[in-house]
């Protein structure tokens, strides 16, 4: 595998792989896996409220807004430069792809010169 495809599948595979073990985490809070799960079927409420805390603050509260719309600009600033890394391996690999041709098309010039000059010296027209 070049390495530009390996950068891509990483970046690719990150992103699902964080909200995976996240949810898996946040199930795993719950109870929901493991020997507690026939206590969280059975009282899923009383797990799910011991787990979110009860509390009498509002969201509009400036420091519970701040943390929100900090965990926001988190998860959006993330996602932004997960996806300009994304564009920026598909053009890199571009632009090594347009050089190979290139490339290729500078050899195969040199060849066909070198096989008409091999010809004319052969026939013995310079």
């Amino acid at each position: 595998m070049t390495p530009e495809r390996l950068f891509w599948l990483a970046n690719v595979t990150v992103l699902p792989a964080g909200l995976l073990s996240g949810s898996v985490q946040y199930l795993i809070s719950l109870g929901v896996f493991g020997l507690t799960a026939l206590m969280a079927i059975q009282d899923f409420a009383w797990r799910l409220k011991s787990f979110i805390p009860d509390t009498g603050i509002s969201i509009l509260e400036l420091d519970q807004a701040v943390a929100l719309a900090g965990g926001f600009v988190t998860i959006l600033f993330s996602l932004y430069y997960t996806f300009i890394s994304i564009l920026q391996s598909i053009s890199d690999a571009n632009e090594q792809q347009e050089l190979r041709i290139q490339h290729f098309e500078v050899e195969l010039q040199n060849r066909r010169r070198a096989l008409i000059e091999q010809r004319r010296s052969r026939d013995g027209n310079f």
